[in-house]
């Protein structure tokens, strides 16, 4: 299924993408080629936001200016899925095509786009508005 060119660039001519951003856009979500890593991306994502609410509810309050769910999610990330992740690429246990297969690992993938996952859910679970005077 691939959405309508016009739909995406609007009505008018004039509209706010342009035929080469639809086409990227397009590529990015819909090609089969990418592995999926745009789902993979907001997966990850929902995982760790849902994974910040459920200790923030468990957990409330701050620890030195922090929530405790930042400690816990961030110790999580750090201790275990980056190690792990390391040691699988090390070791060649995620190599695509399997590990027998000898083809490039998939680990740094992984740590890049589960990384973002964290920032991003960090950054919209303990979104606060900076206020600063301007003079």
């Amino acid at each position: 299924w691939w959405p309508p060119r016009a739909a995406m660039l609007g009505a008018r001519s004039g509209g706010i993408l342009t035929g080469e951003d639809v086409d990227n856009i397009r590529n990015m979500l819909f090609d089969a080629d990418a592995g999926g890593d745009v789902v993979f991306l907001v997966n990850a994502f929902a995982a760790y936001a849902a994974a910040r609410l459920a200790i923030e509810f468990v957990l409330p309050g701050k620890l030195r200016g922090y929530t405790h769910q930042q400690y816990v999610v961030t110790l999580a990330h750090q201790v275990v899925v980056l190690p792990v992740l390391a040691v699988c690429w090390a070791a060649g246990l995620l190599a695509s095509g399997g590990s027998a297969s000898g083809g490039p690992s998939e680990a740094p993938g992984l740590i890049y786009l589960l990384t973002g996952a964290y920032v991003l859910s960090d950054s919209l679970v303990n979104y606060s508005p900076i206020s600063a005077a301007i003079a």
